[in-house]
Parts: structure tokens; C-alpha cells; sequence
């Protein structure tokens, strides 16, 4: 009885009433557990309140080792099924997406796994739809704060399962790859060494740098087995992968960390035998105090060695600053510096994610008004942001910061109230006003002015009106700060004689705005630095105006002639300003092979939703296709297109994202794309995903997340940036509507931006122009189950351009320091552009 479990957990259950309890007291009630404190800068549930049922709806959270017992218990089902198929009664999976709200099942384990599917994560472990939760990419590696630290820890914040499994497996090609130069580099015999594995692909797979990454684990593997053969080897090495993985995930998340020291959670390791189905538990880190002993920072810094922040990147995450700013949330980012990370900037060099030419009034804070910390901003500032008509010292540091700091984004900021162009407007007012009295007057030609009596404007009209101002010079003798404002003149009299008749306020206002733009064609056309990078939309040169009242940044966006202004036709910019509708998927060949593959995802997923799967059972030779998907779905995305095992590569993260070039979901992805050359990448988004509503909370001034979050976070909030800018210009009927419109959007929005940042690989764009691959978005509607295939990229051709530079075989790979000592780094980078391992 409720009674009685009560009483053995050593309390008398008392039967509380929901609408008589305070909602704080509830939330401690219903929720299975808090989010620790480490994790509560992102509490992605913060707006759910609980549904009001009593708390012993909900299953008793495990323990760790009840948690590990059931996993070896569903395991041991999996593997008796396995031999006999016929033997499990089947089951409507798609009945189970939407959670129960009357008893909500806690999750029990996150499993972090290989994305090449032998078998799904959850039917490995004989696991119910939402019984554990999975994240997956090539080879189960990870690097310090990246998406897939991120999408973990995100993961451990919705809800904190007692165990975080790292599970390695057999049949790891990866790791044959590294196995192999490591016995090679070891000076084994060749005919211990087996020959290349078979790979399809453009490129040779043991030379991508995932590879790499498993080099340490290759390494120790031989050290620890010097005489061992080539199968023991790749069976250690993938067991040591597991751990480094581990070591990696207590020594970089501060998160992680953390709850295992509170004793909250447990990170422990497993191999699955692929051949058997047998998961064998490695338990908890050999090392576990030691890597335990000292907490990682919470926070990092961005030094020269991080990648470079894509343009649309780094305005969505200066967006969100200021949100953060103007919601009082500000400065959580700032005050989490320390010496250690202050010690990394200065040694480690400056990466700023943008360059901002801004006004030198003491009122506009740029650092702060965008809740930045020191190393993210390249700040130029000087009176009423202007830019000389030629070159100078102002466009000279910014294109520093644009090569030598590999700098995407250029933001002219204003102001209002601004000294310097209210002065502008004040003297175009002044001498409007003396043209004006010397016409009505007729002593034009009895005074000392520029203007001669042929070029005076005419008299105003009944509005006041001065219909031409183009040869109005200024005569006052102003000194050094007569240039500052010769450069905001022109825009001056535009304001004047646009709105001849408004207030000095009113001109002020729409001059700040003009010299924005006026700055930002300046800088494009007089650095060919600039207009080229803007030119191969790697650039992007946005304006803005700060409201020194309130707080809150009005972004002007690119300039609105922006193609004529690099005289070139920019589509793809065209269709980054425009409304996002989604038109008509252009016709499919149908005898094309990435049209067969749709094919069989779309007739799985009708297989899946009337609950009739087909009978898989043989491991299939090559999969057909790459999804990639989100980690928050409950039920095996194999399962959602009816897939048999290895018939996907599935790799699974927070948000649905690839990451950044070259980072470890990117890194995985374009080693399945060169060793299987498939026809098809699905990036599949989720309807209902809580990454797209934290990312919607982040630009609307939510308090600033961890650092690996962010790595998760970053990428989608440019789509719930652009969804909600549109629906600003939009009109709703409901408040309902505008928010249901601005999810899809920003689902949607986000599986494109995916496609976009893959189609920044090299070797992703040469499998596209010449194998035949092919990048497709869909969405999953989480409530029915249905997968809405949406399409190709709409500018799928522009981005992937034409032949050039950056070409896959122009890529620069690391050379291998060969050594008969296996002490030696197997992957030293030399200094030479090209090498062999």
C-alpha cells in the first residue's frame, strides 16, 4: 500500500491536497529531484508546473546499482530474444512517445553510445520508451565543452538519472584505424598488422580526424599489451576509449562533476559485444578520486585555439546578451571569471566572436549592454561610430580582427541621443534656417555664402519644405571635431530633407539609423577584405542602435542594399532576410538512389505508426542513411523508420544540431559520410523539442547557461532568433498562434541551419557534388508520430557553390611522428601542410 512504502522509507505518508498546498511545496513533492545547483543556470522545466496527482503516481527514483541491475537484466532478455525472435510479444510504439502525465516514468539511464547502429541503444537493454535516454555519435568520443558535453549535461539538467553510462562496443572500425598506426608507428611486423579495412568514400577514412581522437586510447592499449594481437588490441583500445571518455566528462564538466561527488549520480562504463548482444559493465573510473579531487570551472573562455564563431552564431548570442541585459539578467556572464580563466585569455589569445564599431559616449557601454566578458568583443569606438571614405586605422583593425582573428561578424552600433549626430542635424537645421531667411529676404547675394544665387534651393512650401541641400557646406570652423562631423553630414541633411518638417528629435532618430548603414558601406567598400568575405557569405556587417533609456538594442539588420552595394546578386542573403514560408518540395527523381532512401524512411515510418514493423534480424552490410536526430525523442529513432540493425547511422544529440566545424558531432558525421557514402542525411527535428524552448527563453532573457550548454544552445538560437524577428513583423489572431508559429519556425528554421553549417565541410560538399549525396530535413511530430519530410535546403545549390579553395584535397591533415617507442604521441601536428600517418 502507499501507506506502506511510506513507512519503509522511513516516513508516514501524509495525502496532501494539490489545491491547498503552496506551489513550492508541490514542486518539492511531484519532482523526482531538483536540478543541482551547478545546473541551475538553465532549468529548461522552470515554466512546467506539476500536473497535480498525488507523488506516489511516481515510480521511487533508483539507485545506482538497482539502475545497472536493470539494464543487465533487460540486456540478458535482449540477448534470449536474440536467438529466439518470435519470442517477445509485439508492441505500438507509437502509442508510447507522449509521456504518461498520471505516472511519469523517471529516467533511468543516460547512455551515451556509438551512433553506428548495430542495434538501438534502448533494445539493447530491453528498455521501455523513456526508461533511458540516449546520446550518440561515431566512435562514443567527446572533447572538453563541446555539443556532446553539452547535450549530457543538458540532458542530466531536465532530469538526473542515478547512472550516466559510456558505452563502448566491438566491431568499432574507428578503432581499428588507430589501432593500426599505433602497432605501425610500435614498428610491429606487417604481417601482424591486417591489410586496410574496406571503406567507400572520396577520401581515405584513417586520415579524418576523428581518428585521431582515439589515437590516445590506441596508444595505452599497446603499451599495457605490447605482444597482443590485432583483435585483442582494438578490444582494449575500445574499453580505454571508454575510460578517456569518462576522464573527459569528470574533468571538464563542472556539472558532472559535481553530482558525482554529491553522490547523485554515477558515471560508469560498459562494452556491448556486437556479435552476441552481451553488454559487459566496467563499472565506475579505476581513478575516480583522482580525477574527482579538483572541480573544473564552470565557465571557459574563448582563446586563439577555439574555432572560429559563425556570423550568424555570434548575433544570435549577442541578441540574447542584451535580452539579458534588459532583463536584469546581465552580468551572470561576467561574474563568473576567475584568475584561471583570465590566465587562459592572456596566454592562450584572443578569439572574439564579433567586431563592433560603436559610439565613445561613456553612456553606451558595449561589453556590458551585451553582457559579453572580456575576449568575446573586438571593440573600435570613436564619436558617433563613423568610418572615413577611405582607408584607415579604423577599417585596418578591423580586418585584423577579421584575418588574424578569424572574426565573422561586424556590428556598427549607435545610439540614441547622440552627441555627435544631434550636432550633424543641429548645423543642416542652423543652415536650412539662414537659407530660408536669405530667400525670403533677398539678400542671398549681399552675404558670404557657399551658395550662389543660381544654386540656392528654392523658397519652402507650405510644409516648409527644402527640396534640395546638396551643396550646403559648412563654414563654422569646428576644429578636430569638424571631420567627425563632416562624415555624419550627408546622412544629416537626408534626415533634414526627408522630414522637413518634423522635430529635431524626430531627424536625430532617423540619422542615427542612416549613419549605421552609411558606416557599414563605407567599411564594405573600402576594404576589399571585407566585400570579399561578405561576397562568400562568410562575413556578415549588421546594424544596431542602443537605447540608452531602456536598455534594449533595436538590430537594424544588413544593410537594405546590400547587393548593390557589392555590386553582385546575393540569393542567399535575399533568403536570409525574407520570411521564411515553406514552399512546395520541388519534384523528386524517383530514380535517383537518395529517392529510393526517402522512400524506405517514409514507408517505415508508415509501418511504424499502424504498429506493424517488419522482421529484422541480420545485420545489414552498409546503412543506406545518416539521421540525425535529437536525444530528447523516447523511442528509438530506428524504430520511428522501421530500420533493421546497421541499417542507419543514427547519431543523437540535444537540439538536433551538427555542431561546429570541427568539433566532435561534425568530426563524426563526416567520417560516416567518407566510410559508408551514403546517398542520404536526414536531419530530423523534433515538434515539441524543450532544446527549441530554452533557446526561445534565451533570446527572450533567460539567465545565461554553462559553457558546454552553450555549445548546444548557440546553434539553435539562431533559428529562435529568426522566428522571432519574424513573427515581430508578423500579425497573430491569438497570443496561442503567434507561440505555436513561432516553435515550427524555429524547428524548421534550425534542421536548415543544421544543413547549412554541414555544407561548410569540404568533404561534405564534394560527396554532395560528386557521389551523389544528398541533405534533407524533416520534422517528427512527437504527439502523433508522423515524420513530415520537408525538403532539400532551399538554397541547397548556393551553398554548395562552386570548386575552390577549401576543396577536399586541399586539406591540411596532421602528419604521424613514426617511432618504435610507443611512448612517442602517435599524431604530433608538425608544421608541414601535408604528411602520411
Amino acid at each position: 500500500s502507499a501507506r506502506a512504502r511510506a513507512d519503509r522509507r522511513g516516513g508516514a505518508h501524509v495525502m496532501a491536497s494539490p489545491a491547498t498546498t503552496p506551489t513550492s511545496e508541490r514542486r518539492t513533492m511531484y519532482r523526482a529531484q531538483t536540478p543541482p545547483p551547478s545546473m541551475r543556470h538553465l532549468n529548461i522545466f522552470e515554466d512546467v508546473e506539476p500536473s497535480g496527482f498525488p507523488s506516489e503516481a511516481a515510480p521511487a527514483r533508483l539507485t545506482a546499482s538497482e539502475a545497472i541491475w536493470k539494464l543487465a537484466q533487460g540486456n540478458k532478455r535482449y540477448c534470449e530474444a536474440k536467438h529466439s525472435p518470435h519470442a517477445r510479444p509485439k508492441t505500438k510504439l507509437v502509442d508510447l512517445l507522449i509521456e504518461d502525465p498520471i505516472r511519469p516514468r523517471p529516467v533511468e539511464a543516460l547512455v551515451f553510445a556509438c551512433a553506428i547502429s548495430f542495434a538501438p541503444t534502448d533494445a539493447v537493454f530491453d528498455a521501455e520508451p523513456g526508461q533511458i535516454q540516449v546520446v550518440r555519435v561515431c566512435g562514443n568520443v567527446c572533447e572538453k565543452n563541446d555539443g556532446v558535453i553539452g547535450s549530457l549535461e543538458f540532458a542530466l539538467a531536465a532530469e538526473m538519472p542515478p547512472v550516466l553510462l559510456v558505452m563502448g562496443n566491438s566491431m568499432n572500425e574507428l578503432v581499428d584505424y588507430a589501432v593500426i598506426h599505433a602497432m605501425k608507428a610500435a614498428g610491429r611486423s606487417a604481417n601482424e598488422i591486417p591489410d586496410k579495412l574496406p571503406h567507400k568514400g572520396p577520401q581515405m577514412v584513417d586520415k579524418l580526424w576523428v581518428v585521431h581522437m582515439l589515437a590516445p586510447a590506441a596508444h595505452d592499449a599497446l603499451l599495457q599489451e605490447p605482444n597482443g594481437s590485432f583483435a585483442k588490441l582494438c578490444e582494449l583500445a575500445c574499453k580505454l576509449n571508454v575510460w578517456r571518455t569518462i576522464e573527459l566528462l569528470l574533468t571538464s564538466s563542472a556539472a558532472i562533476n559535481q553530482a558525482v561527488t554529491d553522490g547523485r549520480l554515477q558515471v560508469q562504463g560498459a562494452y556491448l559485444v556486437v556479435e552476441t548482444g552481451k553488454v559487459m559493465m566496467l563499472g565506475e573510473h579505476p581513478s575516480k578520486k583522482l580525477l574527482l579531487a579538483e572541480c573544473p570551472s564552470s565557465d571557459v573562455i574563448r582563446t586563439a585555439d577555439d574555432p572560429p564563431v559563425p556570423a550568424e552564431e555570434a548575433l544570435a548570442t549577442m541578441y540574447a546578451g542584451n535580452r539579458r541585459y534588459c532583463s536584469g539578467m546581465g552580468g551572470l556572464v561576467t561574474g563568473t571569471m576567475d584568475k584561471q580563466l583570465l590566465m587562459q585569455l592572456s596566454e592562450g589569445g584572443q578569439n572574439p566572436i564579433s567586431v563592433v564599431l560603436g559610439c565613445a559616449d561613456s553612456r553606451a557601454p558595449i561589453e556590458i549592454l551585451f553582457d559579453m566578458r572580456p575576449g568575446d568583443l573586438f571593440v573600435l569606438r570613436n564619436a558617433g561610430n563613423t568610418c572615413e571614405a577611405t582607408q584607415g586605422s579604423l577599417i585596418g583593425s578591423a580586418e585584423y580582427a577579421i584575418a588574424h582573428l578569424r572574426t565573422k561578424l561586424l556590428v556598427v552600433s549607435g545610439h540614441t541621443k547622440c552627441g555627435a549626430v544631434t550636432a550633424a542635424v543641429d548645423l543642416i537645421r542652423n543652415a536650412v534656417r539662414r537659407v530660408r531667411q536669405e530667400r525670403l529676404s533677398g539678400e542671398a547675394s549681399l552675404r558670404s555664402s557657399t551658395l550662389s544665387e543660381t544654386e540656392a534651393p528654392p523658397s519652402p512650401g507650405l510644409h516648409g519644405r527644402v527640396k534640395s541641400l546638396d551643396h550646403i557646406s559648412l563654414t563654422e570652423k569646428l576644429g578636430s571635431i569638424g571631420s567627425v562631423i563632416a562624415n555624419i553630414a550627408e546622412q544629416a541633411k537626408q534626415a533634414v530633407m526627408s522630414m522637413p518638417s518634423a522635430t529635431l528629435e524626430e531627424q536625430v532618430k532617423l540619422a542615427t539609423k542612416l549613419n549605421v548603414f552609411a558606416t557599414i558601406e563605407k567599411m564594405v567598400q573600402n576594404s576589399p577584405l571585407i566585400l570579399e568575405g561578405v561576397k562568400r557569405n562568410e562575413i556578415e556587417l549588421h546594424g544596431a542602435i542602443y537605447d540608452i533609456f531602456t536598455g534594449e538594442v533595436e538590430w537594424l539588420g544588413e544593410h537594405p542594399r546590400l547587393a548593390a552595394v557589392c555590386a553582385i546578386d546575393m540569393p542567399m542573403h535575399n533568403w536570409k532576410v525574407s520570411p521564411y514560408v515553406r514552399g512546395a518540395p520541388p519534384p523528386i527523381n524517383t530514380l535517383s538512389p537518395s529517392a529510393a532512401c526517402l522512400a524506405r524512411l517514409k514507408a517505415g515510418n508508415d509501418r511504424f505508426l499502424v504498429g506493424e514493423p517488419s522482421p529484422h534480424s541480420e545485420i545489414a552490410p552498409e546503412p543506406f542513411a545518416i539521421v540525425v536526430g535529437g536525444a530528447e525523442v523516447r523511442v528509438p529513432i530506428e524504430k520511428i523508420f522501421d530500420a533493421g540493425p546497421g541499417e542507419l547511422v543514427v547519431q543523437r544529440c540535444m537540439g538536433s544540431t551538427a555542431g561546429r566545424r570541427g568539433g566532435t558531432l561534425f568530426k563524426s558525421l563526416e567520417y560516416a559520410i567518407v566510410r559508408f557514402a551514403p546517398r542520404l542525411l536526414l536531419v530530423l527535428g523534433e515538434s515539441h523539442s524543450k532544446i527549441i524552448g530554452a533557446a526561445l527563453k534565451q533570446v527572450s532573457g533567460a539567465s545565461a547557461p554553462l559553457a558546454p550548454m552553450r555549445a548546444v544552445l548557440d546553434r539553435v538560437m539562431v533559428s529562435a532568433m529568426r522566428a522571432v524577428t519574424q513573427m515581430g513583423k508578423e500579425t497573430a489572431m491569438t497570443t496561442a498562434g503567434r507561440e505555436m508559429k513561432i516553435r515550427q519556425l524555429s524547428v524548421e528554421l534550425n534542421a536548415f541551419y543544421t544543413i547549412e553549417q554541414l555544407l561548410t565541410s569540404p568533404i561534405i560538399r564534394n560527396a554532395v557534388r560528386h557521389h551523389g549525396l544528398q541533405l534533407h530535413a524533416a520534422i517528427l511530430n512527437e504527439h502523433t508520430g508522423v515524420v513530415d519530410f520537408v525538403g532539400q535546403h532551399p538554397m541547397q545549390s548556393e551553398l554548395c557553390g562552386d570548386e575552390g579553395p577549401g576543396s577536399p584535397d586541399e586539406v591540411k591533415l596532421p602528419r604521424t611522428v613514426t617511432s618504435a617507442s610507443p611512448n612517442r604521441r602517435l599524431f604530433a601536428v608538425t608544421d608541414e601542410p601535408e604528411g602520411e600517418f
